[in-house]
């Protein structure tokens, strides 16, 4: 004030601060000391509340494209928070079309697989919103040989 700079504190004062990463929780801040000739110092307590943050979650790559009975693909997913994404087969998947084991999708038959990623949360994290991907499984194509050969009469 009046010009002067912090030269004119003799003993600053001392606040408690909420460190970065805290867990979820409320965290008072309170001050203390500080001295000065010609100051005199009041402080007002406050407390900062940390909450859960929000996260998304999104399928790693593209569909898999021209997916065929019999074949199979990998289907990842990651959430914005790091924690582990997981991807299931969705109750909307027609005719058994796809399953999962692990990260690997097979192609059981024809229809559409509908996938869905999901992260739950954690102490820290809000579940992540759902997220699916659907891909239509097709036929293989069959090659059928013939064996018959025609006889030859007169």
């Amino acid at each position: 004030m009046n010009g002067e700079g912090a030269g004119v504190i003799d003993t600053p004062p001392t606040c408690t601060v909420v460190p970065a990463h805290m867990n979820v929780g409320s965290y008072p801040i309170t001050c203390s000391g500080g001295l000065a000739d010609t100051y005199q110092f009041s402080f007002t307590g406050g407390t900062p509340t940390v909450t859960k943050a929000g996260q998304t979650v999104s399928f790693d790559g593209s569909a898999p494209a021209g997916a065929l009975v019999g074949g199979t693909g990998v289907e990842t997913a990651t959430a914005t928070s790091g924690l582990a994404a997981a991807v299931t087969v969705d109750a909307s998947t027609t005719n058994s079309a796809c399953s999962l084991t692990g990260s690997t999708v097979h192609f059981d038959a024809v229809g559409t697989c509908v996938l869905a990623a999901n992260q739950a949360g954690d102490a820290d994290w809000n579940a992540a919103p759902q997220v699916l991907r659907s891909f239509s499984i097709g036929p293989t194509q069959q090659t059928i040989t013939s064996c018959w050969t025609p006889s030859a009469t007169r």
